[in-house]
């Protein structure tokens, strides 16, 4: 996996599948033109998770002013970190994510990769498209952080405790999107 390569070490991460009747190729254009707004639990979770940049008066993303397609991502912080059509997409995010302007950093992959400041964090997130059967895709996301040095761990920790139930339903739902996106455009 591409994300191997840019965290293979990490201290917490987070993993979620499903089973698609699709191609990958098919599942990949359904994640890349998904639509989140399509759910709106994804829009009220991502609206609470930029509040605390509003209240700062930090610009939320274009659109909805939530990140809900992969466009929208990048216009929030996130790094497009690589891609290989139709197994891999990659995206990352470095900053400090537990303070409420979340301190995100504007690298290019290459920076990120090299990325150890103390006192920051880092993290990956994919989607991996395999093909498991013909006709049959299994769709994977897994999200790994690391954070640079003890005192960036013990800041992460409470807000990760916080944050992953919420980061995860994101996830699944997300990918139930994907699923009914995939299958229906065949």
């Amino acid at each position: 996996m591409k994300l191997d390569a840019f965290l293979s070490n990490y201290h917490f991460s987070e993993t979620h599948e499903i089973r698609i009747a699709a191609p990958p190729q098919a599942v990949w254009n359904a994640a890349m033109g998904a639509d989140l707004n399509e759910s709106v639990f994804v829009k009220l979770l991502m609206s609470l998770r930029f509040l605390p940049a509003r209240l700062t008066g930090k610009k939320p993303p274009e659109g909805q002013g939530v990140a809900l397609t992969f466009d929208d991502f990048a216009a929030a912080g996130f790094i497009k970190l690589d891609e290989e059509y139709p197994k891999e997409f990659l995206l990352g995010l470095a900053g400090r994510f537990w303070k409420i302007s979340g301190e995100l950093l504007d690298l290019t992959p290459a920076e990120f990769l090299a990325f150890e400041i103390p006192g920051y964090a880092k993290a990956g997130w994919n989607l991996t498209f395999a093909e498991i059967a013909p006709g049959v895709t299994r769709l994977s996301t897994e999200t790994r952080i690391r954070c640079m040095g003890a005192e960036a761990r013990r800041k992460f920790f409470p807000y990760w405790m916080l944050i992953r139930p919420f980061s995860g339903l994101i996830r699944m739902e997300m990918l139930r999107i994907i699923k009914k996106q995939a299958e229906n455009a065949i």
